[in-house]
């Protein structure tokens, strides 16, 4: 089985806060936060909603049923990861 996407939240590397990134299986960025969050835990937070999006278990995001249906079924795909 392959290894889970992860979602990483961290200190952000050059200004102050904390920020989120996605780590695709092959160890390649995916995505980054839009923004740097205040605190680790609105951090964490914008974090499990990306891994919420890419379990697809939140519907209200646009997912159809089917397609919400398909990407739970490989679940764990996205998981989240607290450094720092």
């Amino acid at each position: 089985m392959a290894l889970p996407i992860r979602v990483i939240v961290e200190p952000a590397a050059q200004r102050k806060g904390w920020r989120w990134r996605q780590v695709t299986r092959n160890g390649a960025t995916g995505a980054v936060s839009p923004k740097n969050y205040d605190s680790k835990a609105l951090a964490k937070r914008g974090g499990q909603r990306q891994v919420d999006v890419l379990n697809g278990s939140m519907g209200h995001f646009g997912f159809n049923p089917e397609t919400a249906e398909a990407m739970q079924h490989e679940k764990p795909y996205a998981v989240l990861v607290v450094n720092g």
